[in-house]
């Protein structure tokens, strides 16, 4: 079977659809599967000021399309850049950012692990790593009401996900 070869669509900006996917997504679809590519990289060489940049060109547009096809969500670069605080846990326990036990298990492990290094990190505003039982279990407040909560959504989300 021959191999295909793929073009990526370039845009007059200069971006392209893996830069726009991993601004929606917080990963690039391919650089995750092979590993060798990714447009601002992944994890430890994740170029946060290149994807801050590309989200500034980028990102109104970005969000206009993803509220249209995603009522009461956002983009991942969304909660990295413009997110004013983190999703609240609802099940009644403590956030594991504010638990003391959790911060000293993180802060005595070697700096080199992963998992100390992204220990703080959000995704879509939930903590990306979960650490213990009780992390599995855990129940956050739903996008949709996290920005409702926070008056951030459009009126066009309002009528989508309420009448």
């Amino acid at each position: 079977m021959p191999n295909i070869k793929r073009r990526t669509k370039r845009r007059a900006d200069g971006y392209h659809e893996f830069h726009v996917m991993q601004l929606q997504l917080g990963f690039d679809l391919w650089g995750k599967c092979n590993h060798w590519f990714a447009a601002f990289g992944n994890d430890d060489d994740f170029d946060r000021t290149a994807a801050k940049e590309a989200w500034g060109v980028l990102g109104e547009q970005i969000l206009r399309d993803w509220t249209c096809e995603h009522p009461g969500q956002r983009p991942a670069a969304w909660s990295w850049f413009e997110a004013p605080e983190r999703r609240r846990r609802v099940d009644g326990v403590q956030h594991p950012f504010d638990d003391r036990v959790r911060k000293k298990k993180h802060d005595e492990m070697p700096d080199h692990y992963w998992a100390k290094r992204h220990a703080y990190d959000l995704h879509f505003g939930v903590p990306r790593i979960v650490s213990g039982d009780d992390m599995f279990a855990a129940k956050y407040e739903s996008e949709a009401e996290y920005l409702e909560r926070l008056g951030l959504l459009t009126e066009a989300e309002r009528k989508e996900l309420f009448e």
